[in-house]
């Protein structure tokens, strides 16, 4: 008997011990779930509605825990991807596969909308039976929009060097039609390629803002040392030229200002 008692007694401070170890370990999982702010972590029973909403997925999302708990995780998709069928489309494969990524742009709460880089992770109980999902995302959005803008910014450069070529290849054609000696075409060329080049570094200057019609005159004027004066005078509305116009027109006003002086 004394040794029955002694087994039980070391029995129950191991499971005492176990128990206390276990709920630390809970304890220390719930402070790590709860402190990681910048991901949204919730889970949700098999048919997709949320059970466990964490401070992180309010924080991403916008609901806090009374509203979004109870709901459906689509309310998170955008409606396109809802009209798609994209919330169960997910659940299926991470049901067959144990994990679905969730790469995509989400909603939150206000109607902004917010790129998340995550997964959905399948949950299952000790005799295998599904009993719902994990998800955990991050919400990525600032670099996702830099990204685009980076490959906004790389298309719109290759199709302005693809155009300067083509400019460029369109005045020595034309140049070397109307010229009778080379260094008659050495001569016009590089005026020409200077009109073009001022009007280039105009445009890059102020990308968004266009080009002063009257400033650009200005300029050209200038490169053959004209200026306002008894002679000369630069009078009309206010002109502001977008994008492609001033590279054309720069070509004919340094063709007129360049007879101009010639003649």
């Amino acid at each position: 008997v004394p040794e029955m008692d002694r087994y039980v007694e070391e029995r129950a401070g191991s499971l005492a011990a176990a128990d206390a170890e276990r709920r630390q370990s809970e304890e220390r999982l719930r402070l790590i779930v709860e402190s990681a702010l910048d991901y949204a972590i919730f889970t949700t029973d098999a048919e997709g509605k949320i059970d466990q909403w964490y401070e992180g997925a309010a924080a991403v999302f916008g609901w806090p825990a009374e509203e979004a708990i109870g709901q459906s995780m689509d309310m998170t998709f955008t409606p396109e991807d809802r009209a798609q069928r994209a919330p169960e489309r997910e659940r299926e494969i991470a049901a067959l596969e144990g994990l679905a990524p969730n790469v995509r742009w989400h909603v939150r709460k206000d109607g902004r909308r917010i790129f998340i880089e995550g997964t959905a992770r399948s949950l299952r109980n000790g005799t295998g039976e599904l009993i719902g999902f994990l998800k955990i995302g991050q919400d990525v959005t600032e670099r996702r929009r830099a990204e685009e803008h980076q490959r906004t910014l790389l298309a719109e450069l290759q199709h302005r060097v693809r155009n300067t070529l083509s400019i460029v290849r369109s005045i020595a054609r034309r140049t070397a039609e109307t010229s009778e000696t080379v260094e008659d075409m050495s001569s016009h060329f590089q005026g020409r390629l200077d009109a073009f080049s001022r009007v280039q570094a105009a445009v890059t200057r102020k990308p968004d803002g266009g080009v002063d019609l009257i400033a650009m005159i200005e300029d050209e004027l200038l490169a053959h040392a004209a200026r306002e004066g008894e002679n000369l005078v630069l009078r009309g509305p206010e002109v502001c030229l977008r994008p492609r116009a001033p590279e054309s027109l720069s070509l004919g006003i340094h063709e007129l200002a360049s007879n101009a002086v010639k003649y």
